[in-house]
């Protein structure tokens, strides 16, 4: 009697344990810790953008010259720096042309300080001077036909006045331009004259200025002299 109780009471042990022991397997597993719960991104793998496209600049646009020179065109106006006794000084110039060509010669352009100076065209000539002092200070470009320039170098300043004293330094560079350079003192006058080649004869530019107004005007006559451009 005894053992048929053990018996019973051992079978509903092994019951009990077996229903446990489907009841686990049923349960879902639990996620990993390190996890997190969620899936890492790999963090090397970058969206590609697509680069913006680059804007069309224009360039600036030079300032052009009245295009009544054959070719040359150069800035109406333009500022330059130039040296007075030692002393930098900006000065805007304008453009002015001239014309050779009914006797044989070159039309050309140059720069002026027409705050200074102003242009006086007579007989094929062109001289720039200072209202003041009209036969005294000036600029002057003529064109000579059929000589050269060593050919007239030596007695070109003749025509204006009586030289006490004559220098020829040959040739030297005037601006763009090669030029052979004279200069020559009167009797209370300082001269300077460059004269230019041009295949059928020569351009001559002579400067004038009395000896108390060299360093000044001489000076500015100069830079302007050194702008000359043929066409």
């Amino acid at each position: 009697m005894k053992r048929t109780k053990f018996t019973a009471l051992l079978a509903l042990v092994l019951a009990l344990l077996l229903i446990a022991g489907c009841g686990k397997n049923n349960v879902s597993p639990e996620p990993d810790d390190n996890t997190g719960g969620e899936t890492a991104i790999p963090t090397d793998i970058i969206e590609e953008t697509e680069a913006p496209s680059e804007e069309e600049v224009e360039p600036p646009v030079a300032t052009e010259g009245t295009p009544g020179n054959g070719e040359n065109k150069r800035p109406e106006t333009q500022i330059f720096t130039i040296s007075i006794e030692g002393t930098d000084e900006e000065v805007e110039m304008s453009l002015y042309y001239g014309d050779f060509t009914d006797a044989g010669g070159p039309k050309f352009s140059i720069y002026a300080d027409d705050s200074r100076y102003e242009l006086i065209e007579d007989d094929g000539r062109f001289r720039f001077v200072l209202p003041d002092m009209k036969e005294d200070v000036f600029l002057d470009i003529a064109f000579v036909s059929g000589k050269t320039a060593k050919e007239l170098a030596p007695g070109l300043l003749d025509s204006f006045e009586p030289i006490k004293s004559l220098n020829d330094e040959g040739l030297v560079e005037l601006g763009e331009n090669i030029a052979r350079h004279v200069y020559g003192q009167g009797e209370e006058h300082f001269w300077e004259a460059y004269v230019i080649d041009v295949g059928t004869g020569c351009v001559t530019l002579v400067l004038s200025a009395p000896s108390g107004y060299t360093e000044g005007h001489m000076a500015r006559l100069f830079y302007m002299a050194e702008t000359i451009l043929f066409s």
